[in-house]
C-alpha cells in the first residue's frame, strides 16, 4: 500500500508540475501580450497626438482659406462652424474669383479705355474674331502677358 501511495503522489506531483508548467507558460504568454498591448497603446498615443496636431494645423489652414471667401461679420447673430462655413467656401471662393476676375477685367479695359478713349470695347464680349485662329489668340495671350503682369502688380499695390 505504501507503494501505491508513493506512485499516487509521484503521478499527483507530476501533474501538479505538469499544471504549474502550463500555468506559468500562460502567464508568460499573458505578460507578453501585455506587454505588446501596452507598447500599441503607447505608439496609438503617439499617432493620436500627432494626428491632433496635423487636424489643427488643417483647422487653421482652413480657417484662413475661409475668413479670406466669407469673413466673419462682427454683428452676425448666428455663428456657423468652421465645418458648415468650409462646406459652403466651394460656392464662396467662386463668387470671389468671379469678383476678383471682374475687377482684373475691369481695371484692364479701364486702361485700353484711358489711353484709347474712342476704342469701342463691344466687340470684346462676343467670341473671337472669324480671322482669329485659336493658334493667333494663343499667341497673343503670350505676348501681353508682360503687361497683364504689370497691370496685376500695379492693382494689387492700390489695393
Amino acid at each position: 500500500m505504501n507503494q501505491n501511495h508513493s506512485a499516487e503522489i509521484k503521478r499527483l506531483q507530476e501533474a501538479k508540475n505538469k499544471a504549474m508548467k502550463e500555468l506559468r507558460d500562460a502567464n508568460e504568454k499573458l505578460e507578453k501580450k501585455l506587454k505588446d498591448a501596452d507598447s500599441q497603446m503607447v505608439d496609438s498615443m503617439k499617432r493620436i497626438k500627432d494626428l491632433s496636431a496635423e487636424l489643427q494645423d488643417f483647422k487653421e489652414a482652413s480657417k484662413l482659406l475661409i475668413d479670406l471667401v466669407d469673413p466673419v461679420v462682427v454683428e452676425a447673430t448666428e455663428e456657423r462652424s468652421l465645418l458648415s462655413r468650409l462646406q459652403e467656401a466651394t460656392q464662396k471662393l467662386s463668387t470671389y474669383v468671379l469678383s476678383t476676375v471682374k475687377s482684373y477685367v475691369s481695371t484692364a479695359l479701364g486702361l485700353v479705355k484711358a489711353w484709347h478713349v474712342d476704342t469701342d470695347l463691344a466687340p470684346l464680349s462676343s467670341e473671337l474674331p472669324l480671322d482669329c485662329s485659336d493658334e493667333q489668340f494663343g499667341q497673343l495671350m503670350k505676348d501681353v502677358q508682360p503687361v497683364a503682369k504689370k497691370i496685376v502688380d500695379t492693382v494689387e499695390q492700390q489695393g
